[in-house]
């Protein structure tokens, strides 16, 4: 038949036994405080004893009553029923709030630490959670570096990076830490250096971070820097938030003084950006976070910044509050940069490098050989953030062309190249070149950077 209740226990409980030795008495100290005498069992002699003030004993505390007095020769002995030592383990839903033992108090907004408290979010330590799931500053670690790695014009450099140089000059590079340094945390493998040798205002690098709504309200910004300061003894951090096109005017924070020194050491700068009440955002819109020489600082002389572990957060953190950065994997971090910029050429070789390798090959002219018209189409290997600007190179590393190959025995280098369709998930190319061919090959790089 049907069973009504918790399921069976499948294990077996045990209880606490006390073994008495007083004889020639009715009265006896337990081990335990009971409730009455029916939370324990009384064995004289082997025999079980009934409880009752009428039958063989009586309990209360710890005290124990027998009807009779004992002799010498009896054996006597008591099982604590009331209280186990051993419990299985509770049916499925029979436990609720009422049975934890916990410090604090339950709610809506609270959780059960480990520690057995109930504990709010604002509770957890901020060095080891992360406030946002991903960070604001893309390839702040300045692992990602697919267009090369020196630079001496107003550019992107390292991948998310465009190094300003407001009529300065300079040279900008990918640097390798020394393996076991432990004045920047974690490891790192590179870090940027931008090395000013005729300064000029505004002069710097800077990032833009896509959607000006995309951050509001406090932040802070963090970074590990070294170098050489501009005459003025400083340069100056700012933060920017354009609206876009078709948008409310741009607004920028005022600057906040970065000091260098010869030694790594970390750097934290709080704000709060504008409210975006009240404005039109247009679109392209962006937070544009600059490190440069200061704007009344038109001096020439020479100066260098060498930087590593760049980090936005959300709200307002000390060096010593500030969660430690948010390291990515080489291919996650590629990831999210290829949304900006994509090319065909592997990793570690520059565009306009003269390599068949990566290079992509189309049957023009489904399978016949021609010297008109032939044409193909590419899908990116990330949708990019808006309709890109794509260059193609030829096989030998000519930028704008393309190389035409015949039957796979013949090539011609530098034949005409055209965008004919283009979205910001795939793009389609042709070829009015002269030469005979059976198929195209071009290696192409797609920028769809702010």
């Amino acid at each position: 038949m049907p069973y009504i209740g918790n399921p069976p226990a499948e294990k077996y409980a045990s209880y606490d036994v006390q073994h008495i030795t007083t004889s020639a008495t009715s009265s006896y100290v337990l081990d335990k405080n009971v409730a009455n005498e029916n939370e324990i069992r009384v064995v004289l002699n082997n025999i079980i004893q009934q409880p009752g003030s009428s039958y063989a004993y009586t309990a209360s505390g710890n005290t124990l009553t027998l009807s009779a007095a004992t002799t010498s020769s009896d054996t006597l002995y008591v099982v604590f029923t009331g209280k186990a030592v051993q419990t299985v383990t509770p049916p499925p839903s029979s436990v609720g709030l009422a049975q934890f033992n916990a410090t604090g108090s339950p709610g809506t907004n609270t959780f059960l630490r480990g520690d057995n408290s109930w504990a709010t979010p604002s509770d957890i330590d901020t060095d080891t959670v992360r406030p946002n799931a991903q960070a604001y500053i893309m390839n702040g670690n300045f692992d990602v570096w697919q267009r090369g790695t020196s630079f001496t014009t107003s550019v992107f450099t390292s991948d998310r990076w465009l190094q300003d140089l407001s009529g300065a000059s300079a040279t900008l590079t990918r640097e390798t830490h020394t393996v076991g340094q432990t004045d920047v945390p974690d490891n790192p493998k590179y870090y940027l250096k931008q090395n000013v040798t005729t300064g000029n205002n505004n002069c710097g690098i800077l990032q833009r971070i896509e959607d000006v709504d995309t951050l509001t309200g406090a932040f802070t910004l963090s970074f590990y820097a070294k170098g050489v300061n501009p005459n003025s003894g400083n340069l100056d951090i700012v933060l920017q938030q354009n609206f876009g096109s078709g948008g409310s005017t741009a607004v920028s924070l005022s600057a906040q003084d970065l000091t260098l020194t010869s030694s790594w050491q970390k750097f934290v700068f709080t704000g709060t950006l504008a409210s975006l009440s009240g404005k039109t955002i247009g679109t392209s819109s962006y937070i544009q976070v600059l490190i440069k020489q200061p704007d009344d600082d038109s001096n020439t002389a020479a100066w260098n910044l060498q930087i590593s572990q760049v980090q936005l957060e959300s709200g307002t953190y000390t060096s010593s509050s500030i969660p430690p950065f948010q390291s990515e994997t080489f291919g996650s971090n590629l990831q999210r940069c290829l949304r900006y910029f994509e090319k065909t050429y592997e990793i570690g070789v520059n565009p306009g490098t003269a390599t068949g390798t990566g290079i992509i090959r189309s049957g023009g002219n489904q399978g016949g050989r021609t010297s008109g018209r032939m044409g193909d189409s590419t899908t990116y290997v990330v949708g990019k953030r808006a309709a890109p600007t794509v260059v193609f190179f030829d096989s030998a590393g000519n930028s704008g062309v393309m190389t035409r190959l015949d039957q796979g025995s013949s090539s011609s280098t530098n034949q005409n190249a055209t965008l004919a369709n283009g979205s910001s998930k795939s793009m389609e190319i042709t070829s009015t070149g002269t030469s005979t061919a059976d198929c195209m090959n071009y290696h192409f790089t797609a920028d769809a950077e702010l």
